[in-house]
């Protein structure tokens, strides 16, 4: 899935890759009564401005979900002795691969592609509830953010490409770059995303909060 981000600050241009996650942890389901789960703890929280709407935000190549299914009961239909579910807790760590597949083992394999988290969500309770034959109770919450790669040139500091996460905004992007060059300017901005350019007036972001002309780079 190759999409391409551009954004344009007057002299300032920016490309936005296919996400490719930083985030790489190899954790696999704990099975039985309980088993630890290793998580890499090496990666800082993101801060955000505040919280994520399910129903808006689209998840991507390189978002990380955390599911915890317990079951409520153990009874088994006849013939489903090996049940996923047998056991009193299953846990996943699961990194959304690069072409919007999530596979949850023994539960099933959903495409995220133009999904909200939301409908992931309710994807994976629904199909989690059909592998046991009494009631089961399934989390699902986001483990990390993904994150990417982003190109700015023109009339910053140190033209090239910056890591940005999905919740990250243009402005954010600027600065990772030290800002603008002394005889540049951050006024007009024009952000490409896969071949259309929009043209941003950053000047209004900061002098009144227009959040409209500081987007964030979510594909």
């Amino acid at each position: 899935m190759n999409k391409t981000i551009k954004l344009f600050l007057s002299i300032i241009s920016m490309t936005l890759l296919s996400a490719q996650s930083e985030n790489l942890e190899s954790l696999k389901p704990g099975m039985g009564s309980y088993q630890p789960v290793y998580r890499d703890m090496s990666n800082p929280a993101i801060p955000l401005e505040g919280e994520i709407d399910p129903n808006k935000y689209l998840l991507g190549p390189g978002d990380q979900l955390h599911i915890v299914v317990t079951s409520l009961e153990n009874k088994l239909l006849p013939g489903r002795e090996f049940d996923l579910f047998n056991a009193e807790t299953v846990e996943y760590y699961e990194i959304i691969g690069p072409a919007g597949e999530l596979t949850l083992p023994s539960i099933g394999q959903f495409s995220t592609n133009g999904k909200t988290y939301q409908q992931v969500k309710n994807e994976i309770i629904s199909a989690a509830s059909k592998k046991s034959y009494k009631k089961i109770q399934t989390t699902v919450r986001f483990a990390s953010i993904r994150s990417f790669k982003v190109q700015v040139i023109g009339a910053v500091e140190y033209p090239g490409y910056v890591v940005m996460t999905s919740v990250s905004r243009v402005k954010d992007a600027i600065n990772k770059t030290k800002g603008v060059q002394k005889y540049g300017s951050n006024e007009i901005v024009y952000l490409e995303r896969n071949g259309k350019r929009q043209k941003l007036l950053l000047k209004f972001f900061l002098l009144n909060g227009d959040l409209s002309q500081n987007p964030t780079l979510m594909e």
